[in-house]
């Protein structure tokens, strides 16, 4: 399909009588189908079939007075006037080529398939703006958050949006800025549909028509009908988006925030006007920075907890180093005392003595390796990182407020000597084995 797109042919063919046709593809929702239609006599018919016949394959079907151009038929049924028709499959998704479009009216058929059927979950993988050109405009500004008439643009999708599964069934027309802001008039109702879907706790079917119960803590319910059909409308609920979903961090707070005030609000209003929506909205950001001011309160209030939790867990890691760094020395010097203690036992002749001394101290070393294997050799460090675990998880949500001061108190009190500790028991470790081996070989020799 190479250089043979609609626009090539809009152009080629625009002083021809011509007309268009966009629905969606019968084999696939994800598809549209773009059909053009000519009418050419039949000198200008034959050098059509002569230039396009090597185009033609299983997204591009040319017909030329209902017959394919790849059978011979048609040329018999030429006449003074020729019925031509090219059909284009693309795909609504399109992120590889520009998509071609003769003029507003047209773009506007495709973007009505395009939100009736492209979901949120679509666009997750898709990191370019969808391309596309109007040719009956000289001036091509229309764009939005996933549409752009300039190449290799990045999608604007808020990273909530394309990560959280929670999300991946609703419609994009559900994200206001999705749709071009020229192209909104008379796709309000869709939008604040979508709108609802997103926000809302649960959404009930009535027949034809769906409830959105906003919060379930508040029964309250609206359908899209409530709510004002005006562009102030749209705006606001662009807005009432972009504050809830701008970052990742403590959506699911604002989220909650808004919902709850939203249900609030509208519990006793019949229409849901642009004004109160922005009510809804300075509320909304009102009580989210008395709850984030709450929150680091608690913060400051458990920060020299936290300093001091950390301080003892260094304290308690560096016992357990220092426990470490004496146990080899304790085992040589059990191990002598064993040596020494078997010298004066009496009742053992001296020939015995080359083999008593090494089978007394590999028993010794023996069961001490026994026991330190079934409680394991990394115990006491394993068991630290299982108590930092804890307090990582305990802490997480007072975190998010300081990451630096928490990144300092671990570089500082938890890893450097949780390493040490690590090195150490590899150290004892290694000694036992290689003093037991070296016992096991003077008991062989002996």
């Amino acid at each position: 399909m190479e250089n043979f797109e609609i626009g090539n042919l809009l152009s080629i063919y625009s002083t021809e009588e011509h007309s268009t046709v966009i629905n969606i593809s019968p084999d696939s929702k994800k598809d549209y189908v773009y059909t053009l239609y000519l009418t050419l006599d039949k000198e200008k018919t034959l050098l059509f079939s002569e230039n396009s016949r090597k185009y033609c394959n299983e997204k591009v079907k040319i017909y030329i007075n209902d017959f394919s151009l790849l059978e011979e038929d048609y040329i018999d049924k030429l006449t003074d006037k020729n019925s031509i028709s090219v059909t284009f499959t693309n795909k609504l998704v399109s992120t590889e080529k520009k998509l071609s479009f003769k003029n507003t009216e047209d773009f506007k058929k495709y973007l009505k398939l395009f939100f009736a059927n492209i979901k949120i979950g679509d666009l997750a993988k898709v990191e370019n703006k969808i391309n596309f050109e109007i040719l009956a405009n000289s001036v091509n500004d229309f764009s939005s958050s996933i549409f752009s008439v300039n190449c290799n643009e990045k999608i604007e999708l808020y990273s909530i949006f394309k990560n959280e599964r929670l999300y991946r069934d609703q419609k994009i027309i559900g994200i206001i800025d999705t749709v071009p802001e020229e192209f909104r008039i008379g796709k309000e109702a869709d939008i604040i549909a979508g709108f609802l879907s997103i926000l809302s706790d649960r959404i009930i079917k009535k027949d034809n028509s769906e409830e959105y119960v906003i919060s379930l803590g508040n029964r309250s319910y609206i359908t899209a009908e409530d709510i004002e059909l005006s562009a102030k409308t749209i705006d606001n609920l662009y807005d009432i988006q972009k504050f809830i979903f701008r970052s990742s961090e403590k959506y699911y707070d604002r989220l909650n925030i808004f919902r709850n005030i939203f249900s609030e609000k509208i519990e006793n209003e019949c229409n849901i006007t642009d004004d109160l929506l922005y009510q809804i909205l300075e509320d909304s950001k009102l009580h989210y920075k008395l709850f984030i001011g709450d929150k680091i309160k608690q913060f400051i209030q458990q920060k020299q907890k936290i300093t001091e939790d950390y301080v003892k867990f260094n304290e308690n890691i560096v016992k357990s180093i220092n426990s470490a760094t004496e146990e080899i020395p304790k085992q040589l010097l059990t191990t002598i005392g064993i040596i020494i203690t078997t010298f004066f036992l009496k009742g053992i002749d001296k020939s015995d003595q080359i083999w008593v001394v090494p089978l007394l101290a590999l028993i010794y070393f023996g069961t001490y390796v026994i026991f330190k294997c079934k409680k394991g050799w990394f115990f006491e460090s394993e068991n630290f990182e299982k108590k930092k675990q804890l307090m990582d998880e305990s802490y997480k949500e007072l975190y998010t407020f300081d990451e630096e001061f928490i990144k300092k108190l671990k570089e500082e009190y938890l890893e450097p000597p949780l390493f040490e500790l690590k090195k150490m028991e590899s150290l004892t470790r290694d000694t036992v084995f290689f003093i037991f081996g070296l016992i096991s070989i003077c008991f062989l020799w002996a």
